[in-house]
């Protein structure tokens, strides 16, 4: 009787302690894992945040460069007039 009862005892025990510990142990694996694949999804969301808002900023600056380079060429052409117009006006007080 003895006999039977550890027996019974030692199969009892180790079929639930497997059974336990496997499922906590698939259940800890597959939240740890499902957790990394998220913060590696919100880490991707915020490298690509960073380099949309890199973008706009490189766009921002050529924007502004575009516009000093605009306005550098107007004040040359503007300055390219006044010369002009000193030329005639010279031209013309020599013929006067």
């Amino acid at each position: 009787m003895l006999e039977a009862e550890t027996d019974e005892t030692r199969l009892g025990t180790e079929t639930d302690e497997t059974r336990v510990g496997t499922d906590a142990n698939e259940t800890r694996v597959g939240t740890e894992a499902d957790e990394t694949r998220v913060d590696k999804k919100a880490n991707k969301t915020r490298v690509r945040r960073e380099a949309d808002e890199t973008r706009v900023s490189t766009e921002a600056d050529e924007t502004r460069v575009d516009k000093k380079a605009n306005k550098t060429r107007v004040g040359r052409e503007a300055d390219e007039i006044r010369v002009e117009t000193e030329a005639d006006k010279k031209k013309a007080g020599n013929r006067g």
